[in-house]
């Protein structure tokens, strides 16, 4: 029986390696063909592909009969980080609410910034790269258990639609940050490896939060054509003028700025020459725009940078950061929704700025 076992769990690795190896090869083909090549190939399989990502019922054998798992998966190529994160808070909240178990599994569904063909952090499941999976049940025993749903993989339904966070409601409502902050708090741990990666910065950057600012801000509109809330994004100006300020009226010593844009970057720690600016993980002192233009590879979806484990790491570890600061100023994004909703819980100060005005976020009660 045992040797038995152990074949299966060879040939479903060798199956899963298959999949993981097509989802690679048809995401680089996307990347080569002419959009309207791909669009119509597309179209030839769009109904089959719906079907295949709605909310569905499975039995895949006799175990743990007395459990419902819920499997949170999202359609591919599951683009932005933060996006996921919160689509997955979306499915722990509707596990929550109809007394399911919680799976995460980006394993079997190809993110296209994270997957890879090969174990990072022993883990092929890209949500366990960075964090603990959300139960205490992983994904080769859900496949083998008796009750298991997959969720919807585009939108999920039970009337958490606010989670999916398209607007500033989420971060203007202290009640929805608190809901937030408590289902990161429950179920959002960091594995063993990156919560080590955060201590060991934090030692090597001497953090302090005591008179820390973090700035966050998404550089990348301001000199590309990405699809974003216009409402929401100041002009570049606005956005120092208010740091500026924040500065000058509270006991602000040193920041760390977040962006994904050197440019930016640039600007802001020029503009900010009166206190100290933290070394930026992403950014060397000595790096230069035409260096970092350089480096910077986009995909043709939307423009979008290729993050990576490694990229996408340090983008983690810098909004953890931003979230054990004294104070916090932001533009809109899911990032920031993300810091808000876990410092919200700690008494920072923290202010959004929008396109005409700044709006101090309440800690949650």
């Amino acid at each position: 029986m045992i040797t038995q076992l152990k074949n299966l769990d060879k040939l479903m690795r060798k199956l899963k390696r298959l999949r993981l190896i097509l989802n690679f090869l048809k995401y680089q083909i996307r990347e080569f063909l002419p959009s309207t090549v791909y669009e119509f190939l597309s179209s030839i399989l769009i109904k089959s592909r719906e079907n295949i990502y709605k909310e569905k019922f499975k039995s895949f054998g006799a175990l743990n009969p007395e459990l419902t798992f819920y499997v949170i998966r999202r359609r591919p190529p599951g683009w932005g980080f933060f996006s996921n994160l919160f689509y997955v808070l979306q499915g722990i909240s509707y596990a929550e609410k109809n007394n399911y178990v919680p799976v995460v599994d980006m394993e079997n569904y190809w993110m296209g910034e994270l997957s890879s063909l090969k174990e990072i952090n022993g883990q092929m499941n890209a949500w366990c790269y960075f964090f603990n999976q959300v139960s205490n049940y992983e994904l080769m025993e859900v496949y083998n258990s008796k009750n298991v749903i997959l969720s919807d993989a585009s939108r999920i339904h039970g009337g958490t639609e606010w989670i999916t966070n398209r607007n500033t409601n989420l971060i203007t409502s202290p009640k929805l940050l608190k809901e937030v902050g408590n289902l990161v708090s429950k179920y959002i741990t960091l594995n063993e490896i990156t919560s080590k990666y955060v201590t060991d910065l934090k030692s090597s950057l001497e953090w302090s939060k005591a008179g820390t600012l973090g700035i966050f801000i998404r550089g990348s509109v301001y000199f590309t054509e990405l699809e974003f809330l216009n409402s929401a994004m100041p002009s570049l100006d606005y956005f120092i003028f208010q740091v500026k300020n924040k500065i000058k009226t509270t006991p602000i010593s040193r920041a760390y700025i977040c962006t994904e844009d050197f440019r930016v970057y640039d600007i802001l720690r020029r503009e900010l020459d009166n206190i100290d600016i933290i070394p930026n993980l992403r950014f060397g002192s000595e790096l230069t725009i035409e260096e970092w233009e350089k480096t910077q590879e986009l995909t043709k979806i939307a423009g979008l940078k290729k993050m990576g484990y490694e990229r996408t790491k340090i983008y983690l570890a810098e909004c953890l950061l931003l979230s054990d600061c004294a104070y916090f100023i932001g533009t809109f994004s899911n990032a920031t929704s993300f810091i808000f909703a876990t410092a919200s819980s700690r008494n920072i100060a923290s202010w959004l700025v929008v396109s005409d005005r700044v709006i101090e976020i309440k800690p949650s009660v």
